[in-house]
Parts: C-alpha cells; sequence; structure tokens
C-alpha cells in the first residue's frame, strides 16, 4: 500500500507537486493519504486542508483521503498511531510523510513520529527538488537522497483549480473562458474591435493556445476594495510549477491639454472660483489627475491578486510600447515585463497575432517548449 502523510498549509505547490511526482515514480496515485491540520486557526489550516481533499479528489491522486485534525503542537502521536492503525498501515507499507507545510512545531513534531516510525520523510526545496530523509540510528534523522522534480507533469492542472486550492472559491467571482481553438479566439466571446490593450490580449490568446498552455481568459475576482464590483485578470495560465498572471495592456501617455484640462474645466463649469475652497480643490483634483496618469493604469488587480498566487507565482506585463519609467515599476514591484510586437493582418484583424520574434522571445525568457 502507498500512503502519504502531508500538513496542510497556505502555500498550494509544495504540496501538489511531490503528489505528481511520486505518483509518476510507478504510475499511480496513492492508496491513502491523510492531511493533518491545526484546530487553532481554521483559516490557515483546516480550511486549506478541506481544499487540498477536494483538489486530489478531482484529480484522482488517491483512492481514498483523510482529515485529521491535530490537537494542539506540543505531541500528536497519540491521535497518528490511532489513525494509522484505524487504516490497517503497517510497516510493510510504503508510507511517505511531507513535513513542508504548517508551522515549525507541528513539521518538527510530525518528523519525529515518522521517524520513529521508520517511514520515509521529505522536504520540497522551491518547488522543483524533494529532499528524502529516513532515521538510520539512535534517533538521528540523515539525508537518505533527493530527487529533481520535473515541473511539467503538472501543465496539466486547470489554473482556476489552483486558485480554488490557494484561496478558496469564493474569491472568485467568474471563472473567466477556456477556448478550444483559435477560431473560437477569434469568433467568441471577445469585443470585434477595441483599443489596443484588446488586440494584444487577443494576439497572446492565440500564442498560449498554439503553445499548448492551459490557461483562463478573463478571470475575475472578488474585489479587495469596496469600491470596485471585482478585479479582472487578462490571461491565467500554469506552466511548469508556476501560476502566471498575465496582463496586456497599452501604456496610456498623458496629455495635459487634452485629458487633464478638459476634465477639470468640466467639472468646475460655472462655479465661483473666488469662493473659498474652490482653488484648493481645484489642486488637489491636479494632482489626482496627474498622479493617476504618471504611469499606466496598471488595475490594483494586479497587486490585490498576487494573495492568490503562492509561492509559486509570477506576474507578466506585456506592452507594445517600451517604457522605462514602467520597466523600473516592474522592477521594484517583482513584476516580469516584456514588449512584444503584433502582425498586422488587414484581412483579418481578429486574427492578429504575435510577430514570430515576439513569440520566440516570450518561449525563450518564460514558457520553453
Amino acid at each position: 500500500m502507498k500512503v502519504l502523510i502531508t500538513i496542510a498549509s497556505e502555500q498550494t505547490w509544495p504540496q501538489i507537486i511531490p503528489m505528481y511526482h511520486l505518483k509518476n515514480k510507478d504510475g499511480h496515485g496513492f492508496d491513502k493519504i491523510i492531511i493533518l491540520y491545526s484546530g487553532f486557526n481554521p483559516s490557515k489550516s483546516k480550511d486549506p486542508a478541506t481544499r487540498l481533499k477536494t483538489f486530489i479528489e478531482k484529480y484522482d491522486l488517491s483512492k481514498e483521503t483523510y482529515l485529521q485534525e491535530v490537537e494542539g503542537e506540543i505531541d500528536f502521536s497519540e491521535p497518528l498511531n490511532n489513525l494509522v492503525n484505524n487504516l490497517g498501515i503497517t510497516t510493510s507499507d510504503d508510507v511517505y510523510v511531507n513535513f513542508t507545510g504548517g508551522t515549525k512545531t507541528m513539521s518538527l513534531m510530525l518528523s519525529i513520529w515518522a521517524a520513529q516510525k521508520g517511514y520515509i520523510l521529505f522536504y520540497t526545496y522551491s518547488g522543483s527538488r524533494l529532499q528524502f530523509y529516513k532515521q538510520i540510528s539512535n534517533g538521528i534523522l540523515n539525508k537518505v537522497g533527493s530527487e529533481d522534480i520535473d515541473v511539467r507533469i503538472t501543465n496539466d492542472i486547470d489554473p482556476i483549480d489552483i486558485v480554488k486550492l490557494q484561496c478558496g472559491e469564493e474569491f472568485i467571482k467568474d471563472e473567466g473562458r477556456q477556448y478550444k481553438s483559435s477560431v473560437e479566439i477569434n469568433n467568441k466571446n471577445i469585443p470585434q474591435s477595441g483599443s489596443d490593450g484588446i488586440l494584444l490580449e487577443r494576439a497572446m490568446l492565440h500564442f498560449f493556445q498554439d503553445s499548448n498552455i492551459k490557461y483562463r481568459h478573463s478571470i475575475k475576482l472578488k474585489a479587495v476594495k469596496a469600491s470596485t464590483p471585482h478585479e479582472e485578470i487578462d490571461v491565467l495560465l500554469n506552466y511548469n510549477g508556476t501560476l502566471w498572471l498575465v496582463e496586456c495592456k497599452k501604456r496610456k501617455n498623458l496629455n495635459f491639454n487634452a485629458d487633464v484640462r478638459d476634465r477639470i474645466k468640466r467639472a468646475y463649469k460655472g462655479k465661483d472660483v473666488s469662493k473659498p475652497g474652490i482653488i484648493d480643490q481645484l489642486i488637489i483634483d491636479l494632482e489626482k489627475n496627474l498622479s493617476s496618469n504618471k504611469h499606466m493604469q496598471f488595475k490594483s488587480d494586479v497587486f490585490s491578486a498576487k494573495k492568490i498566487s503562492g509561492i509559486n507565482a509570477k506576474v507578466l506585463w506585456v506592452v507594445t510600447d517600451y517604457d522605462n519609467n514602467d520597466n523600473e515599476f516592474c522592477k521594484s514591484e517583482n513584476i516580469e515585463y516584456i514588449l512584444v510586437k503584433i502582425e498586422n493582418n488587414s484581412n483579418s484583424p481578429r486574427n492578429n497575432k504575435l510577430t514570430q520574434i515576439a513569440e520566440e522571445n516570450l518561449r525563450n525568457k518564460y514558457f520553453k517548449q
């Protein structure tokens, strides 16, 4: 019998990547998976444990999955011993113990208990390497080997399921769309014409479709700020053990005469500027308009959406016009920034795609096949 014991964690990838790796080693999933969680903080332990169980069952990673609450973090060997005995797990079974997640105390107590049982312990490093440990003698826990993980094994996971696992379904207002072909991208659910951002968005969808990368288009998330109905990610994708949040935006250059002056004139039309406070309010409005245009309207979406990502995630801002200030801004926020070009297909503008050079740059830098 093949068994996995793991600690529920707020982080997604250190849980699911080892499951896929160990499943691929012998061609089948686990017979039993036991997920441990603490009763102290449900949002950080029990809730992630419940979501992980749902994910395991959907992707058929184990025949049976169990949740086990650990009352306290000092010594929980008794409930684990009882559970192992009740499930019929013996010393002849292959029992793996993932102590990557949870608090340091939980990880320590679990590793001590598992070592005494003679089980195989492992820790996930950087989402792409497993380090194995086992008790050799006199209670000493020794390193017994390591394995590199081919992170491509998780590429078939729907990215929306990673978001659900990380945050829960209640965080998602609209799961977005998946397209079956480039023809469907051209013909369905995307405006026939629009801004350069829309054209870029469509071209990026063609790129991901042609690259056979799992993606979701136009994900709407629960807004962090009550003033907005929702927050949106243009393209969400899962690739090589990383959840990518892709924003396709055209930089908005500030034209003071056309933009700010006209807006201020309309706002103050008919008002008596000699009244107290009017000039002060005018200055405030000017500052607000200038500030809002200092950078492209990169949306608060990206920053609030970072919380869905976990430790293995990246934000990619794709643009058609390079600006050094925006590039520096992205560096300061740990956001990837890349310039691309779109082919001009005047006969079929809805079928515009990235140039060959742009596609090669994207693949070489982020999405190697």
